[in-house]
């Protein structure tokens, strides 16, 4: 499972990686390599991490660190804090947009460069998050509700939702409703006395 916490740059020239795996430890300690410079020592970016996500060139890196659940973004030397109680992430390939659901079941994007933005409350479960950030679709109260960045308000597309299979760029959405029957117990029941009472 450590191959899961290693990621590199897209030049490939830097990698980003656990110093070791402890199940007793809340998170990693997560190291960068410059991999063209060999002898030099790795750079501790910090400690307690659980999630985290790096930009294309691999400057910048966005993390939770903690029990808190304490989101991070970082240019690898001076870090800035963007909220608590982060529970999951989302983020831009430049990572100048975030997405964020907080312990209060709440959705927001961060910018780079203008105050967050809430989206959603009450979420049961994020469904999906456009690459860009542009959309998300999520459940609340049994509902399957679309949010547009730029919109006003969310969008409801379906209601009693079990599932949802599959969301596609395009817009198609295939999902799983539930349904309800009302049957007698008596139809589950084989009467194997019924002719003998009758007689």
């Amino acid at each position: 499972s450590i191959g899961s916490y290693i990621a590199f740059n897209e030049a490939g020239n830097r990698i980003f990686f656990p110093d070791r795996l402890d199940a007793y430890a809340e998170g990693i300690t997560l190291y960068y390599r410059d991999l063209n410079k060999p002898k030099e020592e790795a750079v501790k970016i910090d400690s307690d991490v659980f999630q985290y996500a790096i930009n294309g060139d691999g400057t910048k890196i966005v993390y939770t660190k903690g029990s808190d659940g304490i989101l991070y973004i970082s240019d690898l030397e001076e870090k800035e804090k963007i909220a608590s109680g982060v529970q999951s992430f989302y983020v831009s390939d430049d990572l100048s947009k975030i997405g964020y659901l907080n312990d209060e079941n709440s959705f927001y994007i961060w910018y780079a460069d203008k105050d967050s933005v809430k989206l959603a409350s009450d979420i049961s479960s994020i469904r999906d998050v456009a690459p860009d950030l542009s959309m998300i679709y999520y459940m609340k109260d049994g509902n399957l509700y679309k949010r547009s960045e730029s919109g006003d308000d969310s969008e409801k597309i379906a209601s009693d939702v079990s599932s949802v299979v599959k969301i596609y760029d395009s817009g198609e959405i295939y999902y799983i409703k539930t349904d309800s029957a009302e049957k007698n117990l008596m139809d589950y029941v084989d009467d194997d006395m019924a002719s003998t009472d009758a007689s």
